[in-house]
């Protein structure tokens, strides 16, 4: 009889902390950066347009952090995002590179997001020149990048 009960009890317990796992809920995963993209070349003196595309299942995307090196300068910029909904960010951030004057500058523009619980998504960086000369110009976006402005990396 006690070994009954005990079993009942046994089996009972084992039913409920699985119940109780079943309810619980996945922890909050970060924002995820799906990718970015610049024209490899840009003129200097011109607007500059890097794309970002990202999401987040929690739909709470809040900042766009930005960690850009252009030659020998360093700028870090941090974009608040007024998202519906907080889950798809889809556009370009822009640069104003008129103050310029040197030519041929290798750049690299560093990007993270995070949400309303800090949550960092992984950092994705893209690399592009800055050139001197008429002749040059900035590719077009690839067809799945929006072009919708999110904000400046710096204003000058």
């Amino acid at each position: 009889m006690r070994k009954g009960i005990l079993l009942v009890l046994v089996l009972g317990l084992m039913v409920f902390c699985a119940t109780k796992d079943s309810n619980a809920q996945a922890p909050a995963a970060p924002p995820v950066i799906e990718k970015v993209w610049a024209s490899p070349v840009y003129p200097i003196g011109g607007l500059i347009k890097i794309y970002i595309k990202a999401s987040d299942p929690n739909a709470d995307m809040k900042w766009l952090y930005i960690s850009a090196g252009f030659g020998k300068q360093a700028v870090l910029g941090a974009v608040p995002l007024r998202l519906k909904g907080g889950k798809d960010l889809n556009g370009y951030v822009y640069w104003d590179s008129r103050w310029m004057t040197t030519g041929n500058v290798q750049a690299t523009v560093e990007f993270t997001v995070e949400d309303a619980a800090g949550k960092e998504s992984e950092a994705k960086s893209v690399t592009f020149e800055l050139k001197k000369g008429k002749d040059i110009k900035a590719e077009k976006a690839p067809a799945d990048f929006q072009e919708k402005e999110i904000g400046p990396i710096m204003r000058r």
